[in-house]
């Protein structure tokens, strides 16, 4: 028993870097979701369906109404969300009463900061994949932002990165 708690360790740790020569990785999506009644509180996580099958589930039986703010989809994806939790502990405070992935944010910072965070995280994470000849040849990386923020809803736009 003692060997599967290290073994799992090792996995939470390493889930942040790219190994190389891995280009049969799978695909998925990191996705930012905000409370529509208190949009200070945040959740940063990862799904390989459909990001509004995972919102629903997540709204299941709460009374509150989850946004999508933005989501990423990418190869590398888990690794990616690893960053982007670790780096959100910078913008924001984790609120353990739902889960490790669930953040209130700081003063001053917003849920623009949050997103270009994701963003350039995607960013490094391309071209750290690329350098260790583990990004698939048909790689890319897709962004959808909703447009919703507090202050008012933008238009919403879906781009590759480039």
């Amino acid at each position: 028993m003692a060997g599967r708690g290290v073994t799992g360790a090792r996995k939470a740790r390493s889930s942040l870097k790219v190994r190389w020569f891995r280009r049969a990785v799978p695909w998925g999506t990191v996705y930012l979701t905000c409370d529509g009644r208190y949009p200070q509180r945040i959740k940063i996580g990862f799904t390989q369906r459909k990001t509004t099958e995972r919102r629903r589930e997540l709204a299941r039986g709460l009374e509150k109404r989850l946004l999508i703010v933005q989501t990423i989809q990418m190869p590398h994806a888990h690794c990616l969300e690893s960053r982007c939790l670790k780096s959100a502990t910078r913008l924001a405070d984790r609120d353990f009463a739902k889960s490790s992935e669930w953040f209130v944010l700081g003063d001053g910072f917003t849920l623009d900061d949050v997103a270009q965070t994701m963003l350039d995280n995607a960013r490094r994470l391309r071209r750290e994949a690329r350098w260790k000849l583990a990004w698939p040849s048909q790689g890319r990386v897709t962004v959808f932002d909703s447009g919703w923020r507090k202050d008012g809803l933008r238009p919403s736009d879906k781009y590759d990165l480039s």
